[in-house]
C-alpha cells in the first residue's frame, strides 16, 4: 500500500509543469532548472511518442528533486545528442539528465551528480546464434554493429580500434543490421536493445548474451557554469533520500517491468 501511495504522490509532483520567464535571479542563483539528455534511452531518457513529453528514470527523478528544491524544472527541445551537449557546453542547458561516469569526459565541462542507477550494455544476436563471450576480446573476428559517439565503459573502449564496428545512428538500425545477417552482434544498453527488440519483432529473434560488455553508473551532469552548479550538494542528497524513501524506487518501478 505504501508503494502505491509513493507512486500516486510521484505521479501529481511529475505532472506540475512551470514555464518561468527567467532562468536566474538577480543574485545569479538558479531560477529554474533547464534539462536536456537522450530522447530514445529506455528506460531513463525518451520521449513519449505521442505527446513528446520527456518521461523515464532520470527525467522523473529530476522533476521529483526540482519539486523538493521548489526550483521549477524546463526541458529542452528534442534534439541530437551532439546539439545537447553543445547547448550544454554553450550555457542553454543547466543539466544533463542522465550520462555514464566517464569523468574525463566532463572534466572541465560540468559536475557529476552521485550516481541514480546503473545501465548494462550488452551484446545482442540473433537467437540461436550465441558464443561465448567474457571479455571484449571474444569479439575479435567478428562484423559488429555500434552507435555512433556512443561509449561503452573504459574496457571496451580499449580495444575498440581493433573491432570491425559499423557505426549507426539510430538503436533500432544495430537491430535490423543483425536481423539482415550485415553484422554478427550489437551493442546496446541491455533495457533500450530489449525495447527494440520487441517492437521490432516481438522479442522472439533477438537475445543479448549473458556477461554484459559494462555495467555504468547513471549521474546527473551540471554545466559548470550554470546558476544551478551552486546546488550540487543538495541535489546529491536529494538523490540520497530519494533511495532510503523509496521514491527512486517507486520511479523505476514506473519504467520498468515486472520481472
Amino acid at each position: 500500500m505504501a508503494r502505491h501511495l509513493a507512486i500516486v504522490f510521484l505521479l501529481v509532483v511529475l505532472a506540475v509543469s512551470v514555464a518561468p520567464s527567467r532562468y536566474a535571479m538577480a543574485d545569479g542563483s538558479c531560477a529554474a532548472i533547464r534539462v536536456g539528455g537522450a530522447d530514445l534511452w529506455y528506460p531513463y531518457a525518451f520521449r513519449d511518442a505521442d505527446s513528446n513529453e520527456a518521461r523515464g528514470i532520470a527525467y522523473d527523478l529530476i522533476r521529483w528533486i526540482g519539486n523538493e528544491l521548489q526550483v521549477p524544472v524546463v526541458f529542452g527541445e528534442r534534439v541530437p545528442w551532439a546539439r545537447t551537449e553543445m547547448l550544454f557546453d554553450h550555457g542553454d542547458l543547466d543539466v544533463i539528465a542522465g550520462v555514464y561516469n566517464g569523468s574525463e569526459r566532463w572534466e572541465g565541462r560540468g559536475f557529476l551528480t552521485i550516481p541514480f542507477a546503473e545501465d548494462k550494455v550488452s551484446v545482442f544476436v540473433k537467437k540461436g546464434e550465441e558464443f561465448p563471450f567474457s571479455a571484449p576480446e571474444d569479439l575479435n573476428g567478428r562484423l559488429g554493429a555500434a552507435l555512433l559517439g556512443a561509449r561503452w565503459g573504459a574496457r571496451f573502449e580499449r580495444h575498440r580500434s581493433k573491432l570491425p564496428l559499423q557505426e549507426v545512428q539510430k538503436h533500432e538500425q544495430v537491430l535490423r543490421m543483425i536481423l539482415r545477417d550485415r553484422v554478427d552482434y550489437g551493442v546496446l544498453p541491455y533495457f533500450t536493445g530489449k525495447y527494440w527488440a520487441s517492437q521490432l519483432t516481438g522479442g522472439d529473434r533477438l537475445t543479448a548474451l549473458d556477461t554484459p560488455i559494462s555495467i555504468n553508473p547513471v549521474h546527473f551532469v551540471i554545466a559548470r557554469g550554470s546558476p544551478c552548479a551552486g546546488l550540487l550538494r543538495r541535489i546529491n542528497g536529494l538523490i540520497t533520500k530519494a533511495r532510503e524513501t523509496g521514491v527512486l524506487d517507486g520511479i523505476v518501478s514506473m519504467h520498468t517491468p515486472v520481472s
